[in-house]
């Protein structure tokens, strides 16, 4: 997925083992489905919890997500880059 650029496929793909034992209650398994259900194709917790983040197919989903957020969560719209071979995959 990630040697084809398939954004969706990568995103299908994504996993964080910490999320299996994380309560339901927390806030950081609800912003992922608060990610998801604001168009992001995939969200994840970062490490232990202590960050999320979304996947967007599309910059304006993405910019909506984000003014959707609560104004007092700090929060970020990244680009992706391209390299050039060799790559870490």
């Amino acid at each position: 997925a990630m040697k084809n650029g398939d954004l969706s496929e990568i995103s299908a793909k994504m996993y964080n083992k910490f999320e299996l034992i994380t309560p339901e209650e927390t806030g950081s398994t609800a912003l992922v489905r608060t990610m998801l259900s604001l168009g992001a194709i995939g969200a994840r917790m970062s490490g232990s919890g202590a960050s999320v983040f979304g996947v967007f197919a599309d910059e304006k989903v993405a910019k909506t997500a984000f003014d959707a957020l609560p104004d007092d969560m700090q929060k970020f719209i990244c680009e992706p880059i391209s390299a050039e071979y060799p790559c870490f995959f």
